[in-house]
């Protein structure tokens, strides 16, 4: 519907795939589509910018998935007819419909689908004068539309593959066989690293082995320091000085729930407590203090406090009570009310309370027991449950909704009694002043002037007494740095700056951080000095490898115990396959598993390299796996191990293959 095209301009380029050059207004374009229709699904009038982010990046892959798979359905002919459409959605054979359109359209009390629910939908959908109805089924609409050339796509694929009997047979007999060996090893760790000397030439031989490990893609490392604001001595006693001034007018007020929702940063909780399970400081309300008393204000983990004795009541330890539970899913609820209380007075009538409960209870748990949930302590119900059975007495009926429903609760019995109490608190964290946000500013633009280079950074660190942190991969579309949140501008800087360079002293809500740049990747293969490390190790590796094979060529070749003696080593026995490379002690070491597969029973081997050390072994036997008359079941769990790896694989080749470059860490 856009008369700008995707072919255009270069500074406003936010990303390329294939031969497309996406142009930003494009792109936002297509995020604010994505934007309309998530406010239409989810009922919103607005979106925060963590749904917004996410809204991007689908917008993206979906412009990706287009330009890369739309090229392989047109080559391929694949197409979606109106025909297929009506099918997925109101078609008679079931077996077609759409899951979700099943879903949305099954009759819960029978769980039958029916057509003609969706002709009538269809039909009166214009009847929502807002017109969202319509949009959010126009959405609905293209996104199975194009789902099913992504699913045609695959089926191609998946019903394209085969595994021919020979290989099938083969790859049977490899799985199941195992050969029961002994071997005689030498570790690495036998010889010092100090001793073993690497070359250039070394490490280039290594590089040139393993290019395709080395493969990246772009990313920046950055160390960094936080300065995390923390509330001062001086901002506790305003928090608590301003508690104290209403001691007066919250031990007086009538309503503690409103006062405490106007006054305080945590809710009125309206339950009982025994002794000990609240703050300590409140526990000598517990003995015998009159409502109305107030304690405080008084400080406890970063929360200012002032508590006051609302009521005091003695309670059971536990209660055993019966209810029968009723369902407002689509249900007026003042229907369901009128059920529970007429239920109530059949039950004070002399119904019984049991029959009642198996005949209307939802609860299946309890159904089936007459509604009998046994005894149970305070809090191990719902709130409004919970207080109806411990502030009520044996014979009592209350009925009260929670999330489940609404409940007809009959009280059987009462365990105990202790004097428990309600609390109202009124309740206020320390935050941190514009003062100490100061002092923290300060102290972060003081390290930032003193320590601004590669070589002094680590120095400040030290002085100051800070704790350095490490993010080494970032991507350039990274949102968030560890837990650092919103602190995307500092992956900008990463991306925008060169190796060594410090930032300036960026504010992260409570948080302020410097950071240094210690690497720049690009996307390709890295360089030698890059991964100059892991080639040192495994350069050394093949030096201590050569090393060892020679000490046991130079050991002889008899039998394997021979050779174990003059190398004053164990012979160690082993059961492997190529199921299972796991040589007991040492671990994984698949090519030793391979190259003992390929031997005959009783022939000593070559010195092998391993992983962990050199091997020498001797396979003593091999066990066949059983034998198959066909091996129609083996080729179809091929099959399936290809179909199942197909999706992914083939979507990540053609996105490798259209060369994808996503500029969007540049805009956003």
């Amino acid at each position: 519907t856009s008369n700008r095209s995707f072919l255009g301009g270069s500074g406003t380029t936010v990303g390329v795939i294939g031969d497309k050059k996406i142009e930003i207004s494009d792109f936002e374009a297509l995020v604010q589509t994505e934007i309309e229709n998530y406010k239409l699904t989810q009922d919103k009038e607005t979106v925060d910018n963590n749904a917004t982010d996410q809204l991007r990046d689908q917008a993206w892959n979906k412009l990706v998935n287009q330009l890369v798979m739309g090229r392989q359905y047109k080559d391929l002919g694949i197409s979606v007819s109106v025909f297929e459409m009506g099918d997925m959605i109101k078609g008679k054979n079931i077996e077609n419909i759409h899951p979700q359109i099943k879903q949305a359209f099954t009759d819960p009390k029978t769980g039958a689908f029916n057509s003609n629910t969706v002709v009538n939908f269809l039909k009166n959908m214009d009847n929502d004068a807002s017109g969202k109805t319509k949009k959010q089924w126009l959405a609905f609409e293209k996104a199975i539309y194009e789902e099913k050339f992504q699913q045609k796509y695959n089926d191609l694929i998946k019903n394209g593959l085969y595994v021919s009997t020979p290989e099938a047979k083969q790859n049977y007999l490899l799985r199941g066989r195992v050969a029961n060996l002994k071997f005689v090893f030498l570790n690495y760790n036998t010889i010092v690293d100090s001793t073993v000397k690497v070359t250039d030439a070394d490490l280039k031989v290594v590089y040139d082995r393993n290019l395709k490990k080395y493969k990246q893609e772009t990313s920046r490392g950055i160390e960094y320091v936080v300065f995390d604001v923390q509330p001062s001595e001086t901002d506790k006693n305003e928090t608590m000085n301003g508690l104290a001034k209403l001691t007066d007018e919250f031990r007086n007020n009538t309503n503690d729930s409103a006062y405490i929702a106007a006054n305080g940063d945590q809710p009125f909780d309206n339950s009982f407590h025994k002794k000990g399970t609240l703050d300590f400081n409140i526990d000598s309300i517990m003995n015998n203090s009159a409502p109305g008393t107030v304690i405080g204000p008084f400080e406890n983990g970063g929360y200012c406090k002032l508590a006051k004795l609302v009521e005091a009541s003695v309670v059971p330890d536990s209660v055993k009570a019966s209810h029968i539970l009723l369902k407002l899913e689509g249900k007026n609820k003042e229907d369901v009310m009128k059920q529970a209380d007429s239920l109530k007075k059949a039950a004070q009538s002399g119904a019984s309370f049991e029959i009642m409960a198996f005949q209307y209870s939802t609860d299946e748990g309890s159904k089936i027991k007459g509604g009998d949930l046994g005894f149970f302590g305070s809090g191990m119900m719902v709130a409004p449950f919970n207080d109806a059975c411990f502030q009520g007495k044996v014979g009592d009926m209350p009925i009260v909704e929670s999330q489940f429903g609404i409940h007809l609760i009959k009280i059987t019995a009462q365990k105990g009694g202790s004097r428990q109490v309600k609390v109202a608190q009124l309740v206020r964290v320390v935050q941190p002043g514009s003062k100490t946000y100061q002092g923290y500013f300060q102290k972060a633009n003081d390290f930032v002037a003193k320590y601004n280079t590669a070589e002094t950074f680590d120095k400040g660190i030290t002085a100051m007494n800070l704790t350095k942190m490490t993010e080494g991969n970032l991507a350039e579309n990274t949102r968030q740095v560890g837990a650092i949140e919103n602190s995307r501008e500092l992956v900008r800087w990463a991306f925008t700056n060169k190796t060594g360079s410090v930032s300036k002293s960026f504010e992260f809500g409570s948080k302020f951080v410097v950071a240094k740049l210690i690497t720049v990747k690009e996307k390709g293969t890295s360089t030698m000095e890059e991964v100059k490390d892991p080639l040192t190790a495994e350069a050394r590796k093949d030096k201590k490898a050569e090393m060892l094979i020679e000490k046991m060529k130079n050991a002889g070749n008899g039998n394997i115990d021979q050779l174990a003696q003059k190398l004053q080593q164990q012979v160690q026995p082993a059961s492997i396959s190529l199921a299972n490379t796991n040589f007991p002690t040492l671990g994984q070491e698949e090519y030793v598993a391979g190259y003992a597969m390929t031997l005959k029973a009783g022939k000593l081997s070559s010195p092998i390299k391993g992983q962990s050390g050199v091997f020498v072994i001797s396979v003593t036997d091999f066990v066949e796996p059983q034998p198959m008359k066909d091996f129609k079941d083996a080729k179809k769990q091929d099959v399936q191990q290809l179909q199942q790896r197909s999706q992914f694989e083939v979507s990540n080749a053609l996105r490798e293959k259209a060369n994808i470059q996503d500029n969007r860490g540049k805009f956003y």
